[in-house]
């Protein structure tokens, strides 16, 4: 493939990436989103070595939101369920 067919994916992977990373934002529900947009910033990081990528700010953003978005999702699963557990076992005064 030529520079510039390498340099338009690398684009539209760059866009996808930040698109999915915003919507990995949401908690628990954007979970796919966010692993959607870390992939893409693999595959973008890997093919475009040395190819300027003039999304690459779209790029980074989308992964650095994808990784805060698991990060949430993972933080509010095990405080839902300390939570459950501390409800159910913990205290069982009904």
């Amino acid at each position: 493939m030529s520079d510039a067919a390498i340099r338009s994916r690398a684009i539209q992977l760059s866009l996808r990436a930040f698109f999915f990373g915003v919507l990995g934002l949401i908690p628990i529900l954007g979970f796919p989103a966010a692993i959607c947009a870390l992939v893409c910033w693999i595959k973008v990081s890997s093919r475009v070595r040395g190819i300027w990528n003039p999304g690459s700010i779209y790029l980074h953003l989308g992964a650095v939101f994808g990784f805060i978005g698991i990060l949430l999702t993972l933080l509010i699963s095990i405080g839902l369920l300390v939570a459950g557990y501390n409800t159910l076992i913990v205290s069982p005064d009904a």
